[in-house]
C-alpha cells in the first residue's frame, strides 16, 4: 500500500518545526523526502523544485553526507524529469569528491542514481559497472538497503545489455 500522503505529512511537519530552528540538515533531509514522494506521485516539475530548494537550505553545511545526499535526490529527481546530462553533471563532482575520500565517506544512493542516470543516457555497460560495485556496498548485499535498491536496476541494465540469465540472477 502507497503512503505517500501519510509520509509528506510527516516530512513537511518536521520540516517546519527545523526550519524554525535553522536546522538546515533536517530542513534538507525533511524537504527531500517530500520531493521523493512528489516525484513518485507523479508531480515531477514539483519535485525538481523542491530537490533544488533541499540543496539549496544544506550546501552552506558544506558536508559529503547531507549536501551529496541531496546533491543525489535531486540528479535523481532531474533524471526522471528527462533532464539526464544535467543530473549527471550535477552529480559529478560530488562523484569525483566521494571517489577520492576513502570508504569513511557516505553519500547515501550515489551507486544507484549514477548508474540510473548511465542507464537513461544510454551508457548500459557504463551503468552494469556502477550498479554492480554499488551493489556490493555492504555486505551480505541482501540485508543492506543500500545494495537492495540497487538490485532491480542492475537487473534491467542487465537484461539491456542481453545478460538475461545474469538479470534473473540479480534480481
Amino acid at each position: 500500500r502507497e503512503r505517500h500522503d501519510e509520509a509528506v505529512a510527516a516530512a513537511a511537519a518536521l520540516h517546519e518545526r527545523t526550519v524554525a530552528r535553522n536546522d538546515r540538515f533536517l530542513a534538507a533531509f525533511s524537504l527531500s523526502l517530500i520531493m521523493l514522494a512528489t516525484v513518485l506521485t507523479g508531480d515531477v516539475r514539483r519535485g525538481v523544485e523542491l530537490g533544488t530548494r533541499a540543496l539549496e537550505i544544506c550546501e552552506p553545511l558544506g558536508d559529503y553526507f547531507t549536501v551529496g545526499t541531496n546533491t543525489v535526490n535531486l540528479a535523481w529527481a532531474l533524471g526522471v524529469a528527462g533532464r539526464v546530462d544535467e543530473g549527471r553533471r550535477l552529480v559529478e563532482p560530488v562523484l569525483r569528491t566521494v571517489s577520492s575520500a576513502g570508504p569513511d565517506v557516505d553519500v547515501v544512493g550515489i551507486g544507484s542514481t549514477v548508474g540510473r542516470l548511465e542507464l537513461w543516457g544510454g551508457d548500459v555497460d557504463g551503468a552494469i559497472a556502477t550498479l554492480d560495485r554499488s551493489s556490493r556496498f555492504g555486505e551480505p548485499p541482501h540485508e543492506n538497503w543500500i545494495t537492495v535498491r540497487t538490485f532491480p536496476v542492475l537487473s534491467d541494465a542487465l537484461r539491456r545489455a542481453g545478460r538475461a540469465d545474469d538479470a534473473r540472477a540479480v534480481a
